[in-house]
């Protein structure tokens, strides 16, 4: 049986039971309050998103579950994104100071001439829209307000 939760009565739920769920998320993510209140905000979105098409009639043991559910995936995203920063630092860690030294020489080293012909480039690219606009706030010194008008 669906049972159909209206708009009025899921703010009730909400209310209700949103302390308890951070709660549990908070001491299940070994208390991580962004991690915690990322869970929580994402349990109730859920649930609203959901409310006309609960088969549940136990609402509290439905977040509880939704609960779980989202925990793991949070906890696998963190998995992933911590993986991907090793991953980061261990390629960062082979470029030696010198060789970031060098890069950064070079780029300092750009002639005007260079410099002009990447933002002719840059600007060909542009809608002609785009370029008067360019032209009006940064070679007239222009504010947008102004230019809108």
């Amino acid at each position: 049986m669906i049972f159909v939760i209206d708009a009025i009565s899921a703010e009730i739920i909400t209310k209700k039971y949103y302390k308890e769920i951070y709660s549990y998320c908070y001491s299940n993510l070994f208390c991580n309050e962004d991690g915690a209140s990322e869970v929580t905000q994402e349990v109730f979105l859920f649930f609203h998103e959901q409310r006309e098409a609960i088969e549940d009639t136990y609402i509290r043991a439905w977040l509880y579950k939704v609960a779980r559910n989202k925990m793991g995936e949070y906890i696998r995203a963190s998995k992933s994104r911590q993986k991907k920063f090793a991953e980061l630092t261990e390629d960062s860690a082979s470029i030696s100071d010198s060789e970031i030294f060098v890069h950064l020489e070079n780029d300092i080293n750009v002639s005007d001439e260079e410099i002009l012909k990447q933002k002719e480039f840059v600007l060909k690219s542009l809608s002609q829209r785009d370029r008067e606009l360019y032209k009006k706030i940064y070679e007239e010194k222009k504010t947008y307000k102004t230019y809108r008008k």
